[in-house]
């Protein structure tokens, strides 16, 4: 009958998927792999040979025999696993790590701050898609599954945190849910891990930014510029098989300015360069971000709402 003719179909694909994916190349587990720079982490990986385990958030669109269908085919076009959960759920996490020589974590919180969360009965920290519990919360749980698995190196990308008084870090903070105080705070986590980490802090992501590549090690504060998807993929992947990339924290941008330098659109020249971080980061900067937000957003907001009347005023002559 219908129903057991795409049972044999989906065992056959799963046969195929297996024998495709075995016998070459690492196990990758990747995770934020559904967003623009996850999807091209995934093809440059597959694209090299790798296998990979990607990370999926349970979906209510697909009935379940849909789902297994959908992935099995997936694994078979691309050699791609697919692994149902989540960053807050350690258990997924185990399942995803195990088996895999990497963790690739490209995922971020994507929760904007709502008018209610300054009420004090209020605990937006608790909501799954909260920034503290993707970006920081959800880094413990990677590395309690790397540990329970036997796993010890991560690639991970977050962005310039360490200035929390600066315009972008006040505005990103405000905007969505303190995000770039909770993924400095992930930073944290993996400094004070023993794993091998390679954090990677890029520019303004686009689909499309010529320019000559510029890397910075030990968190140096390169001028920010757009970079492309494609080459933050590209980076990430690269430095997995750098061992003077582990525990490094890399700064990633492209440049038409010579005085930055920049070499072309390969990162292995730059990358030749890299060093372990040297300099002792900051243990925390979340107060310090809290503390611009709560300073700097009613002062925007105080300089907005004068504006009007100070033009108005200045209209009428008085």
């Amino acid at each position: 009958d219908i129903h057991t003719q795409d049972m044999v179909a989906l065992v056959a694909l799963a046969v195929v998927a297996g024998l495709a994916r075995e016998g070459s190349g690492l196990s990758v587990a990747v995770v934020g792999a559904s967003g623009r720079l996850g999807q091209r982490v995934v093809d440059r990986l597959v694209s090299d040979g790798h296998r990979v385990k990607r990370l999926r958030r349970p979906s209510a669109a697909l009935a379940p025999k849909e789902l297994a269908i959908a992935a099995v085919r997936q694994g078979v076009r691309e050699g791609v696993e697919d692994v149902i959960g989540d960053v807050t759920d350690v258990e997924s996490l185990k399942r995803l790590v195990a088996g895999c020589v990497a963790v690739i974590a490209v995922h971020g919180a994507t929760r904007r701050t709502r008018l209610s969360d300054v009420l004090p009965w209020t605990r937006p920290e608790l909501e799954p898609s909260h920034a503290k519990r993707v970006n920081y919360e959800g880094v413990a749980n990677l590395l309690a599954a790397m540990e329970a698995t036997g796993c010890d190196r991560i690639v991970r990308l977050t962005g310039r945190g360490e200035k929390p008084w600066s315009i972008f870090s006040v505005l990103i903070n405000a905007a969505g849910s303190m995000a770039k105080a909770w993924n400095y705070e992930g930073e944290t986590l993996l400094r004070n891990s023993s794993v091998a980490y390679s954090i990677i802090r890029p520019g303004v992501m686009t689909d499309d930014a010529p320019g000559r590549y510029v890397l910075g090690d030990d968190g140096v504060d390169l001028k920010v510029a757009p970079i492309s998807y494609a080459a933050v993929a590209d980076l990430c992947v690269d430095v997995l098989a750098r061992d003077n990339c582990r525990r490094a924290t890399l700064c990633a941008m492209t440049s038409s300015d010579d005085e930055q330098g920049g070499h072309g659109d390969s990162w292995g020249p730059l990358l030749d360069t890299v060093a372990p971080d040297r300099r002792a980061f900051p243990a925390s900067l979340y107060k310090a971000h809290l503390t611009a937000v709560r300073v700097a957003v009613p002062a925007i907001l105080a300089l907005l709402l004068a504006l009007p009347v100070a033009l108005l005023r200045a209209l009428l002559g008085t």
